[in-house]
């Protein structure tokens, strides 16, 4: 499956036919645009320009794109890299909550361990001496020595390397004070890092203990030095035994984000999100992150941004269940749709289509709180009994909701009044003087509105936004027409032009925009079929 994070069950979506479904939807957190971006052990990091930086969930930025990689928020601190070579140099620690950014002015680079613990992070310096690194920026302990392991329960291992080339390991607090091992102080040539109250260490002559914090021995350890040291590596903090310690925990969870039980799903190769086998969001989505704390990344258009998941529910319904025709004159048909609260002071268009796929014209009516009426005009060809309509939500530039609703037509045919005889007469003598094949049946012009489109991406110094959109006449005889402008349901630009039949006219229109936003963007012909196009609105500054 093509989504962000390469996963997601696909499913056949069937919309069940009645008059009122409800459902859930989501809004922008964060508006599409070209920042690349992911989520990354909990953060959310977006990248411009080869650089990382973070944002919040809101699409807030809280760190800028100054920085290779993040490490993740372990302890309440991520730190910033800048890579140098083949070492990561720490350039700033970031807290979590605040997002406050501390620099760090000291060369240091990172070591495996790239987490803070217990206030001190593993670090290294220009000779590879390591050390730890203070959430102030500065040097908590010096670094003096071969190897250390991060803090735990107080304490953390530390190697040094002595003149004879032995190396001896330590434990160490956060002053710097070292502990009696009772194995024997001095002679430790292993430690791992305190894990439960308890930790590893193998002795000069390669037996193993277990020793508790004041390090006295509470048992012998079964296994190799080598092993130990095998798994203590493989460990995400040096630590052994079946106890969780600090960062493993903090490591191996999802910090920031929980999964929301929303599953993505792929329909005609867009994604969208369904729970508990209903549609939260149609299918629209290029490519779709699960859901986590309330908030997605997708991939729209191209271009990636958030989703808010919100409360509430839609419901539509049409008014009249049975409209009665009254020859061939077609009364209006009402939908009521209810929105969400948060939806209430939303711009909300609908895209109302029949059974036979047209796209039928609409207007509002109504508007009360969280309930909007609108009203169209069924298309009938003849005596059809029943009409089904698919009736997409929209709201900038998502679609939030589909419907389907069916309407009943009973038709009445008014009795025309009794005409004489010799009208008949006169009548059918006429008709029969010119037979039907003789008349020449011409369509004259047709129109049709292709999709409307940006020619710029900013506005001009003006505040001119330019949008070009090209009209075709399939009909068989030249003609005028009337193209307007509607952006967002609002009438901007109106321009008359001709197109001869068989020919199309490009014609550029410009709006106003003071402020960047998407926007519905809808080509309305006097008389011909419109079209459509959700647009970027950028101004110049």
């Amino acid at each position: 499956m093509k989504s962000i994070s390469r996963f997601a069950i696909v499913l056949a979506v069937a919309l069940t036919m009645v008059l009122t479904i409800q459902g859930q939807t989501a809004v922008w957190s964060l508006r599409p645009s070209s920042a690349k971006l992911a989520v990354s052990k909990g953060m959310l990091t977006f990248r411009q320009n080869g650089k990382v930086g973070l944002i919040d969930p809101q699409g807030t930025e809280v760190l800028s794109a100054a920085y290779d990689s993040i490490s993740p928020f372990i302890d309440g601190y991520a730190l910033a890299f800048q890579q140098m070579g083949d070492r990561l140099r720490i350039r700033a620690i970031v807290s979590d909550g605040d997002y406050e950014v501390t620099d760090v002015a000291e060369e240091l680079f990172a070591t495996r361990f790239t987490f803070f613990s217990e206030g001190k992070a593993c670090v290294s310096d220009g000779a590879r001496r390591q050390g730890f690194l203070g959430t102030d920026g500065n040097l908590a302990i010096p670094c003096i020595y071969k190897s250390v392991h991060p803090f735990s329960e107080g304490l953390a291992s530390v190697t040094l390397q002595l003149k004879s080339n032995k190396r001896n390991v330590y434990y160490i607090n956060s002053d710097m004070n070292e502990i009696s091992v009772e194995p024997g102080s001095g002679e430790v040539i292993f430690g791992s890092t305190f894990s439960g109250g308890n930790a590893v260490v193998y002795t000069i002559n390669r037996r193993g203990y277990v020793i508790n914090r004041r390090g006295r021995k509470v048992t012998t350890y079964n296994g190799s030095v080598e092993d130990a040291n095998a798994k203590a590596r493989r460990s995400p903090d040096y630590s052994l035994g079946n106890t969780q310690s600090i960062g493993q925990q903090q490591v191996s969870s999802d910090m920031l984000f929980i999964h929301d039980g929303y599953t993505v799903y792929e329909q005609g190769g867009l994604y969208g999100y369904m729970r508990n086998g209903q549609v939260v969001l149609p299918p629209q989505f290029d490519a779709a992150e699960p859901f986590r704390s309330g908030y997605a990344i997708v991939k729209y258009r191209g271009q990636d941004g958030i989703l808010r998941m919100i409360d509430g529910q839609f419901a539509g319904h049409m008014e009249q269940q049975q409209l009665t025709v009254n020859d061939k004159v077609v009364p209006k048909a009402c939908y009521q749709l209810t929105l969400p609260d948060e939806l209430a002071s939303q711009n909300i268009r609908l895209r109302i289509v029949d059974d036979a796929n047209h796209e039928l014209p609409y207007s509002q009516q109504m508007s009360i709180g969280s309930t909007r009426t609108f009203m169209f005009t069924p298309q009938l060809k003849g005596q059809e009994t029943v009409h089904t309509y698919h009736i997409d939500v929209l709201s900038d530039g998502l679609l939030l909701w589909q419907d389907q609703a069916q309407l009943a037509f009973h038709h009445e045919v008014a009795t025309a009044p009794a005409a004489s005889r010799s009208s008949v007469s006169t009548t059918h003598n006429t008709h029969s003087s010119l037979p039907s094949s003789t008349t020449p049946k011409l369509r004259g012009p047709v129109f049709k509105a292709g999709q409307p489109h940006p020619l710029r991406k900013r506005a001009d110094d003006d505040d001119n936004f330019p949008i070009s959109v090209v009209v075709y006449n399939t009909g068989d005889s030249n003609g005028k027409v009337s193209l307007s402008l509607m952006v967002d349901g609002r009438k901007t630009a109106t321009q008359q032009l001709s197109v001869k039949a068989g020919n199309s006219s490009r014609v550029t229109l410009t709006i106003k925009v003071d402020k960047e936003r998407w926007a519905n963007v809808r080509a309305v012909l006097s008389a011909g079929t419109p079209n459509e196009s959700e647009i970027l609105l950028k101004p110049n500054y």
